[in-house]
Order: structure tokens, then C-alpha cells, then sequence
């Protein structure tokens, strides 16, 4: 009964995840066209809350591949708690999709006159691709561990080479469904290219709902280590004194204010 329910949570997360960041892009499209300046970047600021909306979709999928009973409602919680952070991880994403979209295609039309251009292609598209799956780690380690968010970068690169299998794979599908995107919607226009991206936006907040499932298999420990820092808040000391007179006292060779004068 538990892993069913679990199994439930998973699925209606992933739908709420897909139905959710479609009404997004949505809403940037409907802008766009109500203002007149519809275009490909202003649909890719809806990558920002659509991340924001993934630290749902990943807690619950945490949750259930460590066996933790979970519930779609989970999925609201860990985004009112993460937005923050994820705010800050999607709008890294869409600065780093931006620079795959036009700087990469622009440097490679220059190739033909200047063969350092291809190399300079190339270093963009392997800092594009690092940065995302940095990005996904670190939003791994952050929805897991109760770390900084400089902890949570640093591992999230470390993570990068320890699951150097799953991270090309992930990357391959990320990689497809961008570009999906990509050619969606610069070689079609008109009422195709809103059913198409209308498509897209469903089609691939699902894909990446598989990809978490797939990636999360065998458990966190399996994925992350144990190795992650956890910050550990310290509780309050408090100092009791039976000196009522003075003002200051000693305390390990400090000069403090007495707390029964206060």
C-alpha cells in the first residue's frame, strides 16, 4: 500500500510539475503576444518558475526512492520551502539555455571563416552542458541536504564525475528535448508552432518526471554519497550566573554582560 501510494504521489507530482510549467510558458507566450514582442527569449523566461517548481517534483521523487511515505501534497510544500534557492538555480538555467540557443549557433556560422571560432563553439557548449548538470546536482543536494548554497554547487560539480554514466545519459535527454524545442520553434511558425509548443511544454516536464525516476532508482545514497556536509544549526548557550551585582562577569575568559541584570 505504501509503495503504490508512492508510486501515485510520483505520477500526480509529475503531472502537476507538466501542467504546471505549461500554464508558465504559457502565460509568457500570451505576454509576448498581447505586447508584440513574442519571441524565443521571452518564451524562456518561463524556465524560471518551472524550476522553481522542479523542488517539488524532486523532493517527492527523493522521498520515494528511500522508501519514505509521500504525498502529492508534499509537492507543495518542498516549493514553498526551496523557491529561494531554485529561483536562483532557474534563473542560472535560462541565462545558460540562452547562451546555448544564440551563442552557440552564432560562433558556428563563423567557423567556415575562422577555424578558432569552432573551438570557441565548442568550450560554450561544454560550459553550457556542465553548468546544467551542476545545476541538476546541486538541486539534488539542496531538496536532500540541509547545506549552503556553496556546498550545494561545489558537489553538485563533484556529483558531475561520480555519476558520469547517468550524467551523460540525463544530459543526452536534456539535450533531445531542447533541441526539440529549438526546432520547434524556429522552423515552424503560426498555429503549428504554438500546438508545438504547446506539446513540448507537456511533453518534456514528463521526460524529465521519467529521467528523476530513472536517476533516483536506487535510492539517495546510491545517487549523492554520504560524503555531503550538513549544516548542523547550534543551539543557543545559555549562561546562568548566581551574581546579582555586577554588571559584567567572566566566562572563559570573556568579559560578558551579566543576564541577571538585563
Amino acid at each position: 500500500m505504501k509503495a503504490s501510494s508512492s508510486r501515485l504521489a510520483v505520477l500526480l507530482s509529475g503531472l502537476l510539475f507538466s501542467v504546471l510549467s505549461a500554464i508558465g510558458f504559457g502565460v509568457f507566450a500570451l505576454i509576448g503576444r498581447l505586447t508584440g514582442f513574442f519571441n524565443i527569449l521571452l518564451l524562456l523566461v518561463g524556465i524560471v518558475p518551472s524550476v522553481m517548481l522542479f523542488s517539488g517534483l524532486l523532493t517527492v521523487c527523493r522521498k520515494a526512492s528511500d522508501g519514505e511515505n509521500t504525498v502529492a501534497a508534499d509537492f507543495f510544500k518542498a516549493v514553498g520551502k526551496h523557491w529561494p534557492r531554485f529561483l536562483f538555480f532557474g534563473i542560472v538555467a535560462c541565462l545558460v539555455t540562452v547562451c546555448i540557443l544564440f551563442a552557440v549557433p552564432y560562433y558556428f556560422t563563423l567557423t567556415g571563416e575562422d577555424f578558432s571560432f569552432g573551438i570557441l563553439t565548442g568550450i560554450y557548449i561544454l560550459f553550457a552542458c556542465v553548468m546544467l548538470m551542476a545545476l541538476l546536482y546541486a538541486a539534488f543536494v539542496s531538496v536532500c541536504y540541509d547545506c549552503r548554497l556553496r556546498d550545494a554547487l561545489k558537489n553538485g560539480f563533484k556529483l558531475i564525475v561520480k555519476n558520469l554514466p547517468k550524467t551523460l545519459l540525463a544530459l543526452l535527454l536534456l539535450l533531445a528535448a531542447g533541441g526539440g524545442v529549438y526546432a520547434a520553434l524556429h522552423f515552424t511558425d503560426g498555429a503549428v508552432r504554438i500546438i508545438l509548443a504547446a506539446l513540448f511544454a507537456l511533453i518534456c516536464p514528463t521526460a524529465l518526471t521519467y529521467l528523476l525516476v530513472l536517476l533516483f532508482k536506487d535510492g539517495t545514497k546510491r545517487l549523492l554519497g554520504e560524503y555531503l556536509p550538513v549544516k548542523i544549526e547550534k543551539a543557543p548557550v545559555v549562561i546562568t550566573t548566581g551574581n546579582t551585582e555586577d554588571d559584567y562577569i567572566f566566562i572563559d575568559g570573556k568579559m560578558i554582560k551579566n543576564p541577571n541584570k538585563e
